[in-house]
């Protein structure tokens, strides 16, 4: 939710925010991300995803999966906190490295060893 916020706040050129902090971020619902991983792990979170969706299709949309954007340019400076184990993390790394590509300013803290960052 906070990387879709700080995209539709640049996108709608409401206000200029300044940071944005992602904890364990989720940035792909889609078939290609969380939705096609099988585990226990991913169950729950699939779960969680869909609360938010009233239907499947949306998680395309890059509010709902920004790692699928194509517009990753200027937003605010990114605080991302990752859990080494955390189903996740792997996501997380995407997406900080898509930012870094789009050149935003991108700062990724690891809890090592974890499945939660905090």
């Amino acid at each position: 939710m906070t990387a879709a916020l700080c995209m539709m706040a640049r996108d709608n050129k409401n206000q200029k925010l300044l940071l944005q902090v992602l904890i364990n971020p989720a940035p792909d619902l889609s078939c290609g991300g969380l939705f096609e991983r099988q585990n226990d792990a991913s169950d729950y979170l699939r779960w969680q995803a869909l609360q938010y969706l009233s239907d499947i299709n949306q998680a395309t949309d890059p509010y709902v999966s920004p790692l699928l954007s194509k517009d990753l340019v200027n937003l605010p400076k990114a605080v991302i906190l990752l859990a080494e184990k955390d189903e996740l993390y792997q996501d997380g790394l995407k997406y900080a490295r898509k930012l870094k590509q789009a050149g935003n300013q991108v700062y990724i803290f690891v809890k090592r060893h974890r499945t939660s960052s905090w």
